[in-house]
């Protein structure tokens, strides 16, 4: 494990587990998402992950990504999100950027929720939709 101030983790990491536990009136969901808005940031330094939907859920709440370029997040480098090649010390060096520098923090932020609604079930519908008219239009000649 690479050296990270205790101070920089929450102390109530677990806290998902704990309220999927203890709260039975609310949806997993909602204390999932709840948590999410709670938190400032969602590492996930995979090496092999594919597409992690959790990514998505993360930025819909106001997570900052720290992800690996492995994640298949919908994100930009320095953007958005921060995006390592599974570098371990670039991973710490991230983390403690974040924590230091909550300017940073914020920016990246305010930016990955101006545009999660380009990450909805919806707006992939509507791709999906303009793709099948294009797909259609181009086998029959015309334009739909």
């Amino acid at each position: 494990m690479f050296p990270i101030e205790k101070q920089m983790l929450r102390e109530d990491y677990r806290e998902p587990l704990r309220l999927a536990q203890g709260d039975s009136k609310r949806s997993e969901s909602a204390q999932h998402a709840e948590f999410m808005r709670e938190s400032d940031i969602l590492v996930l330094p995979t090496i092999e992950e594919g597409s992690a939907l959790v990514t998505s859920e993360a930025r819909g709440g106001g997570c900052v990504l720290l992800v690996s370029d492995a994640a298949g997040a919908i994100c930009k480098h320095m953007d958005n999100a921060l995006v390592h090649r599974g570098d371990i010390k670039t991973l710490a060096h991230y983390t403690a950027m974040l924590h230091e520098d909550r300017a940073v923090l914020g920016r990246l932020r305010d930016a990955s929720l101006r545009t999660t609604q380009e990450i909805t079930w919806t707006a992939a519908g509507v791709r999906l939709l303009r793709a099948f008219r294009e797909t259609v239009a181009a086998q029959s000649g015309r334009q739909l």
